[in-house]
């Protein structure tokens, strides 16, 4: 949760998507809470318990993949090993074998956001990881180190491919990019630091890298990218009404009356709020009685985009809040082990028992259909405001030939730039998560390429944010044109500080290249120089 003093303290149950993402993104010191570094310690104490009674444990005492019923004391190699050089070579080998992840590095907020969903994961208890990796996987965020991860590798039920990388720095192979960009070998960057390589032993190995973080960090990421997108949008359409000369009427508070859809309401207040002693409340004889349906069906539209990132961010955080570890290390008092438990249960004392039970808590399908929901309700988002665009620049809707204006025709090839963005959008929605090929000796026969959809998801609002400057560019050309005529034409409290915010930003570099204007635009509704409207 987040603090007053920008603190995030992690292990409460109450990490939100924003949470991760503001931490990712800004200087943040992550805190661990007592009681979920409780909840680690007696999942460590209860992994003990269960390999010294020699309960089969994957990935610990026994093999992972097609090895899986392997025992590691019988493998060649670790014969002349006592057993914790034994346990130190078979983690350090788990990690290094894993890094198998190709191509581009994934960018340092995204690694950063990864470690702290699984910092807040492992603090859920379930992983038995031990106390020197937890400790330096926190000090690690906190002081900014961010493994480089290369970038395609995971299909999704685990993202192990990829966060085997972070165990690897962690001891001191590999790269690690620090808090000022600096990249530098992993040992070195982490001797700087002053913290200590890792020594990983248990189910250290398994703890760090079996775990959807990655997809789940991006998934936080995309969840802020969406809802600047939202507030984008609302903004847009405001200001679009009026360049239209529109009708007020789908904003009355009589539709969300007669339509309860979740968020109507509260969208079509925004907009009214917006609106609010702008011109179009007043009678005109040259306003259509129905307008396009770009325009009349937004507010309901953008009230399902809500409700998309409502549901996104209730699945979200379920998972970073929740056990992932496949074993669960289960901890619990002896008389609580019950005959269906107790053949993955060892001995314990009087307080403790330890098991390992086998799970697909790596299976993070109920938030992966969530965000392609969510994609397709924003690509109608998009859609929308391609077509407002293209129905601004005919005077047939607006009574004002703009092309008589403009010789250059300026405003009319924004058109192709729409139709690539959007074409770029929809290729996006193709549903990954049914595309997977049997692996793992085709014990790992499903899966959902989370990442890969998360991340085509993120450029895709990015393209999403392009296509509302491409309408604000011909909206805020259409506003220009009716004030040539009417210059006291009153526009609504929010839609007059975007235009005046736009011409501000416009003017104080002119530039005589229209897709300049574009890119302006869109830098500034990224880093929210236009959120004050």
């Amino acid at each position: 949760m987040l603090n007053p003093d920008r603190h995030i303290v992690l292990g409460t149950g109450a990490l939100s998507p924003g949470d991760v993402a503001m931490a990712a993104t800004a200087s943040c010191k992550i805190l661990a809470s007592q009681e979920g570094m409780d909840r680690a310690d007696r999942s460590r104490r209860a992994l003990a318990w269960a390999v010294r009674a020699d309960v089969p444990i994957y990935g610990v005492n026994r093999g992972v993949g097609m090895a899986r019923q392997i025992r590691v004391n019988d493998y060649r190699e670790f014969t002349a090993l006592d057993d914790g050089e034994r346990s130190l070579q078979f983690n350090r080998n788990l990690l290094l074998s894993h890094c198998r992840a190709i191509g581009e590095p994934v960018a340092r907020m995204d690694v950063r956001a990864a470690m702290i969903v699984r910092l807040n994961t492992l603090l859920a208890g379930g992983s038995g990881i031990g106390a020197e990796a937890l400790d330096l996987l926190l000090e690690m965020v906190n002081r900014g180190l961010s493994p480089i991860v290369p970038g395609t590798g995971s299909v999704g039920v685990g993202d192990l491919s990829s966060l085997s990388y972070v165990g690897a720095a962690m001891m001191g192979v590999g790269q690690i990019e620090t808090e000022d960009g600096t990249i530098l070998p992993a040992a070195e960057a982490l001797s700087r630091a002053g913290l200590p390589l890792l020594h990983p032993i248990g189910r250290d190995a398994m703890a760090i890298m079996s775990s959807n973080a990655l997809s789940a960090g991006q998934a936080c990421l995309l969840v802020a990218a969406a809802k600047k997108v939202l507030a984008a949008a609302n903004l847009t359409y405001a200001l679009s009404l009026e360049a239209l000369n529109g009708n007020v009427a789908p904003l009355l508070d009589v539709a969300a009356a007669d339509r309860p859809f979740r968020h109507y309401a509260g969208i079509l207040a925004q907009f009214r709020d917006m609106l609010e002693g702008s011109y179009l409340w007043r009678p005109s004889e040259e306003r259509y009685l129905q307008d396009p349906l770009s325009f009349r069906t937004a507010p309901l539209m953008h009230a399902v985009c809500t409700e998309s990132i409502d549901r996104l961010e209730q699945t979200l955080s379920v998972q970073i809040n929740s056990i992932e570890d496949n074993p669960s290390i289960m901890a619990c008092s002896p008389e609580d082990v019950s005959e269906q438990l107790r053949p993955y249960f060892g001995s314990g004392d009087e307080q403790l028992a330890g098991g390992a039970i086998p799970t697909a808590y790596f299976d993070p399908l109920p938030w992966v259909l969530d965000a392609q929901s969510m994609l397709v309700a924003f690509a109608h988002l998009s859609n929308a405001s391609m077509q407002r665009a293209n129905r601004l620049i005919n005077p047939h809707f607006t009574k004002i030939d703009m092309l008589a204006r403009q010789p250059t025709a300026s405003a009319f090839g924004f058109s192709k730039i729409a139709n690539v963005l959007q074409a770029q959008i929809a290729a996006a929605l193709q549903p990954l998560s049914t595309q997977v090929q049997p692996s793992a000796g085709d014990i790992e026969d499903v899966g959902n390429h989370a990442p890969t959809g998360i991340r085509r998801a993120i450029e895709a609002m990015d393209n999403i944010l392009r296509m509302l400057a491409v309408e604000l560019v011909v909206a805020d050309s259409l506003i220009r044109a009716r004030r040539d005529d009417q210059p006291e034409l009153p526009l609504g409290r929010g839609s007059e500080k975007l235009h005046q915010a736009l011409r501000d930003l416009l003017s104080a570099a002119p530039d005589l290249r229209p897709g300049t204007a574009i890119d302006r635009i869109y830098d500034a509704l990224k880093a929210g120089k236009l959120d004050n409207a």
